[in-house]
């Protein structure tokens, strides 16, 4: 009796253990989600942010809704504390965040990069180094992915030939691609889009957002919409 109540016990305690140390899947409850940062980026808070701001609102997006969405989060971190170390002035303009989410809002790589050339929004150095990532993203491996990443960071903050907002849209790209795909690579299958097509919609909304003088809470606001766009698709 006593060796089948045993038995029982440890048994009960299995069934505890193996549910209790389950991975989770992201709610929309979630604030934060544990993503190891990349130590070399000033511009983390970016990459964080976006995904903060993902998960609060991914069971609250409506597709086609960007500008209300867009207002409202950039009110909401136009007052946030966490940001305001990174941003040099305290007001930006809504309605260009509008104008830009409204001209490139398909969020295509292809075509967008190539638009933002010809309107001189994006330099064609800027554009060697999103593209640089981007192949590592389709025909590397995960750790050649975040390795160049890292090479991309520290030659953009070194490159004299860029300037300062320029940098800004470089780093605003490299953070949210990076902690993009570590959050949809968690959410796969909610999506009928591909994790790494939605992170890099969302890093070229980040790099439109930041490089047009909107700073960070451009790059934030934009690259937003464009997962919780990509992710109704």
């Amino acid at each position: 009796m006593r060796r089948k109540t045993l038995i029982t016990i440890f048994f009960t305690l299995f069934i505890i253990l193996t549910f209790s140390c389950e991975k989770q899947s992201i709610s929309k409850n979630e604030k934060t989600v544990i993503i190891e940062k990349i130590t070399d980026n000033p511009l983390n808070i970016v990459g964080i942010k976006h995904n903060e701001i993902v998960l609060a609102n991914i069971n609250l997006y409506k597709q086609g809704k960007m500008r209300y969405f867009i207002n409202t989060f950039a009110n909401q971190l136009q007052n946030d504390k966490d940001i305001l170390a990174y941003t040099k002035s305290k007001s930006f303009d809504i309605s260009k965040l509008n104008e830009l989410a409204e001209k490139y809002g398909n969020f295509n790589y292809s075509k967008s990069i190539d638009l933002l050339i010809i309107d001189g929004l994006v330099n064609p150095l800027q554009r060697q180094y999103y593209d640089s990532i981007i192949h590592e993203l389709d025909y590397g491996s995960y750790e050649s992915f975040v390795a160049k990443i890292i090479s991309v960071n520290n030659e953009a903050m070194n490159d004299k030939s860029l300037t300062e907002s320029e940098k800004e849209a470089v780093l605003s790209f490299t953070s949210v691609i990076y902690f993009s795909y570590n959050l949809w690579k968690e959410q796969k299958g909610t999506s009928k889009a591909k994790w790494w097509e939605i992170a890099i919609a969302d890093a070229i909304g980040a790099a439109v957002g930041a490089g047009v003088g909107e700073g960070v809470v451009g790059g934030i606001v934009l690259g937003a919409v464009a997962s919780l766009e990509m992710s109704k698709q």
